[in-house]
């Protein structure tokens, strides 16, 4: 089973450097902007069912955005990454859930990731300032650090989680659906049957 997720946010936030600190379990320290899109995955298992996550870390830039909206389509999770020590990353974020809901028109996993944690001396966006906004619009809400790696596999093993719980949610109800409309078609064979 697999799901798409797609790693946004402005550029400079680290969403590379939690990609590669979920992957490799290191800090990237590299200063490398990403140019259109990364890709890589992550495998985990509930219920005896492998899940598969392909996640797409895109660029921030503005001169990419249009290119990378190409990419949310088909995401069952949009990770949006800010860094909690740049006021502006974080006021952009509106931006980004915009582009999410244009371009994703399924319903879609939101996440809203406070990055770069480790510099508690440089924050200017609280706990509760992410916090509020998450819960004002739906999303949960994880702060990270791609340095030390506080949280960057929770956030990711939450997205596999909740993406196959609702998949297996949603093959339920259309194995429901099914039968009910079975049953329809037999309750119709027997009225037909019985008044000729």
């Amino acid at each position: 089973m697999t799901f798409k997720v797609i790693v946004i946010g402005e550029s400079g936030v680290g969403k590379t450097c939690l990609l590669v600190q979920l992957t490799e379990q290191k800090f990237y320290s590299g200063t490398t902007t990403t140019i259109g899109v990364n890709f890589t995955s992550m495998e985990y298992d509930f219920d005896s069912t492998t899940v598969r996550l392909k996640i797409w870390d895109t660029a921030g830039q503005e001169i990419f955005r249009s290119m990378t909206k190409t990419y949310y389509r088909g995401s069952s999770c949009a990770i949006i990454v800010y860094d909690v020590t740049s006021s502006e990353s974080f006021e952009r974020v509106d931006d980004w859930i915009k582009d999410v809901k244009e371009f994703v028109k399924d319903e879609i996993l939101l996440i809203l990731v406070g990055n770069k944690v480790d510099l508690e001396d440089r924050r200017k966006i609280s706990t509760e300032s992410g916090q509020n906004f998450a819960n004002e619009n739906n999303m949960l809400f994880y702060e990270t650090s791609a340095l030390t790696g506080s949280n960057v596999q929770e956030i990711f093993k939450k997205c596999a989680k909740k993406s196959y719980k609702k998949h297996s949610k949603e093959k339920k109800l259309k194995k429901a659906d099914e039968k009910i409309i079975t049953n329809l078609e037999d309750e119709d064979e027997k009225k037909k049957k019985k008044c000729c």
